[in-house]
C-alpha cells in the first residue's frame, strides 16, 4: 500500500492565491491467497477519502471502479456483530448488465470488507480529511460489542497495541486482520496486564476494538 500527501496553492495565471491545502492519494493493494493455501481471500479496507465527487456514493459504484476484483463487499453489522449482507454482481447472460443485490451508500470514513477474486488496486485521493472522531459504542444486546475503526495519518505514534491500550483505557479487546492468515491478530487485557501485545500494521489499518463489558459507552476517540 501507499499513502502520500503533498502541501499545495493554487494558482491563476501569474498571480498566486493564498489558499492552500493538503492532498494525497492511498493505492491501497487488493491481494488474493494463491489457491494451493486453501485460503479464502477477504480483507478489510478503509474509505479513508471524500470520493462522492469521482462517482463513488455506493457499493455498487466501488465494484464498477475496479472491474473483475471483487466477488462482494459488505460492511460491519454491529447489532449483529458479523458482516452485513454483502453487495453481489449476477451476470444474466445474454449481453445484460451486470446486475447488483444489496446495494449499500459508501460514506468517507467507512471500512469495507472485500472478497478478492482478482489482484488489483483501488485508488483513493483528494484533500486530507480533517481527524475523524469514532464512537465505540457498548450498547449491544449481544453479549459481544466490536467496533471498527482505523488509524488516521496523524497517529503514526502509535505502533504497538499497547498504545492504544494506554488511550483508551476502557478497552477489553483489540484486533487487527491478518490477510496472510485470514484471521483477526487479538490483544487483550487481563487484571491490568496487556496479553499478546502486537506490532500495528500500516497507517489506515481497520482495527476491531471491543469495550469493557461494565462501560457504559460511547466513548469517543480520534
Amino acid at each position: 500500500d501507499t499513502l502520500a500527501f503533498f502541501y499545495v496553492k493554487a494558482t491563476n495565471g501569474n498571480c498566486e492565491s493564498s489558499a492552500s491545502d493538503t492532498v494525497g492519494y492511498y493505492n491501497c493493494r487488493l491481494r488474493v491467497n494463491a489457491l494451493e493455501t486453501g485460503l479464502t481471500s477477504t480483507d478489510w479496507i478503509t474509505l479513508y477519502f471524500d470520493m462522492k465527487d469521482k462517482g463513488i456514493n455506493t457499493s455498487e459504484d466501488l465494484f464498477k471502479n475496479v472491474p473483475k476484483a471483487f466477488a462482494s463487499i459488505a460492511q460491519w453489522n454491529y447489532s449483529l456483530q458479523t458482516e452485513g449482507t454483502a453487495t453481489t454482481p449476477f451476470d444474466p447472460g445474454n449481453g445484460e448488465p451486470i446486475v447488483y443485490d444489496n446495494i449499500f451508500p459508501i460514506n468517507q470514513g467507512d471500512v469495507v470488507c472485500i472478497q478478492m477474486i482478482e489482484e488489483n488496486r483501488f485508488l483513493q485521493y483528494g484533500k486530507l480529511p480533517k481527524p475523524m472522531e469514532f464512537e465505540l459504542r457498548n450498547d449491544n444486546n449481544l453479549y459481544l460489542n466490536n467496533n471498527i475503526i482505523f488509524l488516521q495519518p496523524y497517529r503514526a505514534d502509535l505502533l504497538l497495541a499497547s498504545d492504544v491500550f494506554k488511550e483508551i483505557k476502557e478497552l477489553l479487546f483489540l484486533r487487527e486482520w491478518d490477510f496472510n492468515r485470514q484471521d483477526w491478530i487479538f490483544s487483550y487485557t487481563e487484571e491490568g496486564e496487556i496479553i499478546n501485545n502486537f506490532q500495528l500494521g500500516s497507517i489506515l489499518v481497520p482495527l476491531q476494538v471491543e469495550l469493557q463489558k461494565d462501560v457504559a459507552g460511547p466513548v469517543k476517540w480520534k
